[in-house]
């Protein structure tokens, strides 16, 4: 999934990405992205079109800050895709 577009359009794209299936959406953009991007309400209106919404962040073109965080991330998530979730990161 690409990230979502903007602030004006994304209740939409929430919906329509719990619509299409999702049942967890996994945000990797860092802070400062978020905000140049005007997502801050990416996580309220997940939750509110019923998606859990998990943030961790990364470096563009980088690892992961915490090695140990990040393997607790995959371990849940690979948990979840085993109990049939439907998971989308960007």
């Amino acid at each position: 999934m690409t990230r979502p577009s903007g602030p004006d359009f994304l209740e939409v794209e929430m919906q329509n990405t719990r619509r299409a299936g999702t049942d967890i959406l996994v945000s990797l953009l860092e802070d400062e992205e978020i905000q140049q991007l005007g997502l801050e309400e990416e996580a309220y209106q997940a939750e509110q079109a019923k998606l859990s919404f998990i943030h961790h962040p990364i470096p563009d073109r980088s690892v992961p800050y915490d090695f140990h965080d990040s393997l607790e991330l995959v371990k849940l998530l690979s948990a979840e895709l085993v109990n049939g979730k439907n998971i989308v990161l960007h």
